[in-house]
């Protein structure tokens, strides 16, 4: 059976009767399920005895410039798209780390990461960044793409694709790492994978920036507060590794030269990969 469509509430607040009348059309002919009303429709006027309710719709008009709706239904879609990027990152940088962790388990010996280290990924590192996705601006396509399909899920299979993708190569490069590194002792093969993962974390975010146009479609400066986060993330991690108070409270020891190298290396593909993907989606 077809589900029913939900009935969408609009009231303006006008009593302009030309311009009432070229809304109602606007918005009946637009979609069949919408109920419009205005303040001409209301017997009732704003004194002692008016009763909220009247007043209450899913959509309150101030004006009749379509301006107006066309700026609001720009901010409630970047809005919702913010909230789909912090989940779908948050949850891609948490499921690396669970799959890293479990792995570890599973194969016995050392713990690739300690407790007091995963605090410090979680609540130090990965937050901030996270929420500075949510000052991302409108993306240029915004208001060319066919509206949401209400209820839709916010991660959707998609999404969960995505994070599932970012989690297991996350998690197996950590892990990777953290075994080559093992000859050298565990405090510095734990050292690695904790200082990759964080890395891992960072530069993955912007391949969350846009969840369908290449980082250089949409400005690569263009958020401006992601950058000083993830540049300052970066920062007190370096200071994790070799400020020797940080030293002991995360157990880390300063790290070689070479082993920069295979950060390097390993953090590419979480730069490259998603750009390319994207770039040939669009075509």
């Amino acid at each position: 059976m077809a589900e029913t469509p939900a009935t969408l509430s609009v009231l303006m607040i006008d009593d302009d009767e030309e311009d009432i009348y070229t809304m109602r059309r606007a918005f009946q002919e637009a979609d069949a399920t919408v109920t419009f009303r205005s303040m001409a429709d209301n017997t009732l006027i704003f004194d002692d005895a008016y009763d909220p309710k009247d007043y209450e719709a899913d959509i309150v008009l101030l004006d009749d410039n379509f301006a107006s709706i066309v700026g609001a239904i720009e901010e409630g879609r970047r809005q919702y798209a913010n909230i789909r990027k912090f989940v779908r990152y948050l949850l891609s940088s948490n499921g690396g780390e669970v799959v890293a962790i479990t792995a570890s388990i599973a194969m016995g010996g050392p713990l690739i990461f300690l407790p007091v280290q995963i605090l410090w990924m979680n609540l130090v590192t990965d937050g901030v960044t996270a929420l500075t996705l949510g000052l991302e601006r409108s993306e240029p396509d915004a208001m060319a793409r066919p509206p949401r399909v209400p209820g839709e899920d916010v991660i959707g299979r998609s999404g969960l694709a995505v994070i599932l993708g970012f989690a297991l190569y996350t998690g197996s490069a950590s892990l990777f790492l953290f075994h080559h590194m093992l000859d050298q002792g565990a405090a510095m093969a734990g050292t690695a994978a904790f200082t990759l993962m964080v890395f891992l974390e960072k530069f993955s975010v912007f391949a969350f920036r846009s969840l369908t146009m290449p980082v250089v479609r949409i400005g690569v400066f263009s958020n401006p507060w992601l950058l000083v986060a993830v540049a300052g993330t970066l920062g007190v991690q370096g200071l994790a590794v070799y400020w020797p108070p940080l030293q002991g409270v995360l157990h880390t020891v300063a790290l070689p030269v070479e082993v920069w190298g295979w950060i390097a290396a390993l953090i590419l593909p979480v730069v490259i990969v998603p750009e390319a993907v994207k770039i040939v989606r669009r075509g």
